[in-house]
């Protein structure tokens, strides 16, 4: 008797985090992103074959999207918090629209799999040009200085351009 009532705890606890999600996704929101099943996501990623790197909130995995368009889809670990990181990532990086700051083109809500998908940069992370992190040629000061101004940009955008 206790296995069954720690199953419907289970399920039930799961099902109202799914639940809020939804309800999240479906209210007035007036978000651009487009809904992904995760049998789509699968596909875009051919299994999940491509990895392009992990952090703590899951991995990250190259995709291509029907229209031939390149991605990375961001496959969410365990997020507690009633998925609120997950609907507050949507809410903000959904509405947002500049240049400077990847945008994201889709999500996944089915159950517990979660997933975001961005627009791909084909020039690779930020991270990988200033860490030198694959053993590429050392960016020049002209070069890291428009770095710089587009980062600030970026953030000046979110601290005072943007209105969410």
């Amino acid at each position: 008797m206790a296995m069954w009532f720690l199953i419907y705890k289970f399920r039930t606890r799961r099902l109202s985090l799914h639940e809020d999600i939804e309800s999240f996704l479906q209210s007035d929101n007036k978000l651009a992103p487009i809904r992904y099943s995760y049998s789509d996501v699968k596909k875009m990623t051919k299994g999940f074959q491509d990895k392009l790197g992990e952090g703590g909130y899951g991995s990250v995995y190259k995709g291509r999207l029907r229209s031939g368009n390149d991605v990375a889809v961001k496959l969410l670990g365990k997020s507690g918090g009633k998925g609120q990181d997950f609907m507050n990532e949507i809410a903000t990086i959904g509405r947002i629209h500049h240049v400077n700051v990847v945008k994201l083109v889709g999500y996944c809500a089915h159950g517990s799999k979660l997933a975001l998908v961005f627009d791909f940069m084909t020039t690779g992370s930020l991270e990988k040009y200033l860490f030198n992190r694959d053993n590429m040629k050392p960016l020049n000061w002209d070069t890291k200085f428009e770095i710089a101004v587009g980062v600030a940009r970026g953030i000046e955008y979110l601290h005072r351009g943007c209105d969410i």
